[in-house]
């Protein structure tokens, strides 16, 4: 998932970077879960906590984690503090992502 998201903010920087600094406004508007980024990472990592995959934790803590995570790579290229393609640093974050699991 971390692939997709900086594949696609790499695909398109205005709409992607668009969407991320816009998404407190948009995000209370959306009624599909489905569709809610955070409720999409936040159902993952309760299937992970259920099948044992990582640690039993506060669920909304390591969702805020997680999506803080890779949100904040995304808006410090916005910023323009990051100057190169996302794609090739998703490993990276996912690998981190997943440690702040505690896996």
């Amino acid at each position: 998932m971390v692939a997709y998201v900086f594949g696609e903010f790499d695909r398109d920087r205005v709409l992607v970077g668009y969407v991320f600094l816009a998404r407190h406004q948009a995000l209370p508007k959306i009624k599909t879960a489905s569709t809610n980024p955070y409720l999409v990472f936040r159902s993952l990592i309760a299937e992970a906590i259920a099948e044992r995959e990582v640690p039993l934790q506060d669920l909304d803590l390591a969702t805020s984690l997680v999506v803080g995570a890779i949100n904040q790579v995304v808006d410090t290229t916005v910023l323009g503090h990051i100057k190169h393609d996302l794609a090739g640093h998703a490993d990276r974050v996912a690998d981190a992502c997943v440690r702040m699991l505690g896996r």
